[in-house]
């Protein structure tokens, strides 16, 4: 079973150099958004972040994330909604 709890040490671990994965809706570098600003995104769901976590983008590092893991950065993300 996904848990937020998790998500959210696996997101300061792996995202938190690039991304503000707390409840700051700061963006860390530049134009890199935050992830309670990911949350509140129209288009974030469940079925979207698994699809961007899954596969490999030009701008983010080419993580080998488990689906457990994915499991739960999406889990936090989508807690991250309304906050």
């Amino acid at each position: 079973m996904a848990t937020s709890n998790m998500g959210q040490q696996l997101a300061q671990r792996w995202c938190s150099d690039c991304h503000a994965v707390g409840l700051e809706n700061a963006e860390a570098h530049g134009s890199v958004p935050s992830f309670v600003s990911i949350a509140e995104m129209p288009s974030t769901t469940s079925i979207s972040l698994h699809a961007f976590l899954q596969t490999s983008h030009e701008r983010m590092p080419n993580l080998q994330l488990t689906q457990t893991e994915i499991d739960d950065v999406v889990a936090y993300i989508l807690s991250l909604k309304g906050k």
